[in-house]
C-alpha cells in the first residue's frame, strides 16, 4: 500500500509527459508506439519522434519474428510427437496381432496336448484291459 502512495505522490509531482517518458522503458513496444502516435495526433511530436518510432517498430518486429520462430519450433515438436504416436500405435497394433497369434498357437498346443493325453489314456486303457483280460 505504501508503494501505491509513493506512486501517487510521484505522479502528482511529475508532469504527465515526463511520466510517459519515464514509462517508455517499462512499456511494451506496442504501448510505446501507441503513445507516440497519440502524441503525434495531438501535435506533440518532437525531433526524435521518427527515430524512436522506427526503433520501437523494429523491436516489435523482432519480437514477432522470435514468437514466429518459437511457434514454428513448437509445430515441429508436435509433428515429431504425432509421428511418435503414429509409430507407437503401429507397434501396438503389431503387438496385438503377435499376441493374438501367440494365443492361437498356445490354444493349438494345448488342444494337441489334450489329444495326446486322451490318446495315452485310451492306449493305456486298451493295454490295461488287455493285461487284465490275460490275467483272468
Amino acid at each position: 500500500m505504501d508503494n501505491r502512495n509513493d506512486t501517487v505522490q510521484l505522479n502528482a509531482r511529475v508532469p504527465r509527459w515526463q511520466r510517459e517518458e519515464l514509462n517508455i522503458r517499462k512499456e511494451s513496444p506496442s504501448a510505446v508506439i501507441t503513445m507516440l502516435l497519440e502524441k503525434y495526433l495531438r501535435g506533440e511530436e518532437d525531433s526524435e519522434f521518427v527515430s524512436v518510432l522506427k526503433s520501437q517498430i523494429s523491436i516489435l518486429t523482432d519480437q514477432i519474428l522470435i514468437k514466429d520462430q518459437q511457434l514454428a519450433a513448437k509445430d515441429k515438436q508436435f509433428e515429431i510427437k504425432d509421428d511418435q504416436i503414429s509409430k507407437l500405435q503401429l507397434e501396438s497394433a503389431e503387438n496385438r496381432k503377435l499376441l493374438a497369434d501367440l494365443f492361437e498357437v498356445q490354444n493349438l498346443a494345448f488342444k494337441n496336448y489334450i489329444d495326446y493325453i486322451q490318446t495315452m489314456v485310451d492306449v493305456k486303457g486298451v493295454i490295461g484291459n488287455t493285461k487284465n483280460d490275460t490275467k483272468k
